[in-house]
């Protein structure tokens, strides 16, 4: 990665090592960068055209976050999922426009060949949005746990193409070596949470060099040699480093073959997990209800499902009555609980259930042909998915 010496988002050092002084300019320097990079962003233009294209950006989005909260707040999951998805969609397609004016390289930017991002936006943002519309055919259960297969999937798909991109510029960049000197260290803060859940910050170094090639000098470091490891190159020290030819700023000192193969372990596992929840997709369904929480409460998505199999297994027949009655009236008599229900019968229920009826409750009334113990369904929560006809039921 090319090395710029006004670049604000790392620090350049000639020590190797990192005293507390040091440090603490370079913690002060990353959150000066940080406020930099804000005010830039949101600082206007000289044209109103340049204006609308700044800030059209950071507008959809906010705008996308506050609906998302309403839509929680409304109880409207599919609307969350439906702007999640388009935010995808949108920034994709805008990605695949060529920027206007050159942008200086930062460590951590993904490098992938043009057009390949903006393609994985657009398909993660379509596999949110294609199973959500789908969902009332297909199920709620089913549209989720196919966006979340989607979404490991191409997640892992992406990581993949990111580290095997990585690895082909490496190895074309090692076999064409040259002689380079260390000028210095850049360096930057990194901050994490330790095992007692404190956040501290640490200094990432990663040496520069100063080379050249085809008869002109460059400066670059590895960006992926960013370390806080102690062991350091020393300046003024001359090594051998590959150099590509397709991007002379892109070096290859160290291999670093340790974190490319954690990066094909969590590809692996991505799409494993992926496959593994196609695989899964066949038996899954709304049988059991589906419900998620949002803001503004639990919202039920689809029904629970009750069918003459699980009747059976109940009420220990196939030969029932299913009927249709609305709760009248909920009350206790010498200790038991009763409801009078709209078709003029009264029937018992449980202590602990006279808290689920309330007076206009719709219920799926089961009853044995031969008379004995029937079941009750409230219809806010169950529908039936069987073969027999539900007397009374409303159209």
């Amino acid at each position: 990665m090319r090395y710029y010496d006004d670049m604000k988002c790392y620090h350049f050092s000639t020590s190797p090592t990192t005293d507390d002084a040091e440090r603490a300019l370079i913690i002060r320097e990353s959150f000066e960068y940080a406020r930099d990079m804000v005010t830039d962003t949101f600082k206007p233009e000289d044209s109103m055209a340049k204006n609308i294209l700044k800030y059209s950006g950071p507008v959809i989005f906010f705008a996308a976050v506050i609906s998302m909260i309403i839509c929680s707040v409304m109880g409207k999951p599919g609307l969350i999922l439906y702007i999640f998805g388009g935010l995808f969609v949108l920034f994709g397609i805008v990605a695949a426009f060529p920027a206007n004016t050159e942008i200086k390289e930062r460590p951590g930017q993904v490098k992938l060949p043009r057009g390949v991002g903006s393609f994985i936006c657009i398909a993660i943002g379509l596999a949110v949005i294609l199973p959500t519309a789908l969902a009332p055919k297909i199920g709620y259960a089913k549209a989720f746990v196919t966006t979340g297969a989607w979404f490991f999937l191409l997640g892992g798909l992406f990581l993949a193409a990111v580290t095997i991109v990585n690895i082909v510029r490496n190895n074309r960049t090692s076999k064409n070596p040259v002689s380079a000197r260390c000028i210095g260290y850049v360096k930057t803060a990194s901050g994490s949470d330790n095992d007692m859940g404190h956040y501290h910050t640490i200094v990432c170094v990663a040496p520069v060099f100063e080379y050249y090639y085809e008869g002109q000098m460059y400066q670059a470091f590895q960006e992926d040699d960013l370390t806080n490891l102690k062991r350091q190159i020393q300046v003024g020290e001359t090594v051998e480093l590959g150099v590509d030819e397709r991007d002379p700023y892109h070096i290859c000192y160290r291999k670093n073959i340790g974190a490319k193969i954690f990066s094909f372990i969590m590809c692996l596992l991505a799409i494993a997990a992926g496959i593994f929840l196609f695989v899964m997709l066949p038996t899954v369904n709304d049988s059991q209800g589906f419900k998620v929480e949002t803001m503004g409460g639990e919202v039920a998505l689809a029904k629970a499902q009750f069918d003459d199999k699980m009747i059976e297994d109940n009420i220990g027949t196939d030969d029932f009555t299913i009927e249709y009655a609305e709760v009248e009236k909920v009350y206790e008599e010498d200790g038991m609980w009763f409801i009078d229900l709209s078709n003029g019968e009264r029937r018992r229920i449980g202590d602990d259930d006279s808290d689920q009826y309330e007076e206009g409750t719709g219920l799926y009334l089961v009853t044995p042909a031969d008379g004995g113990s029937g079941i009750n369904f409230s219809v806010d929560s169950w529908e039936y998915s069987g073969s027999h006809t539900v007397d009374g039921a409303p159209e």
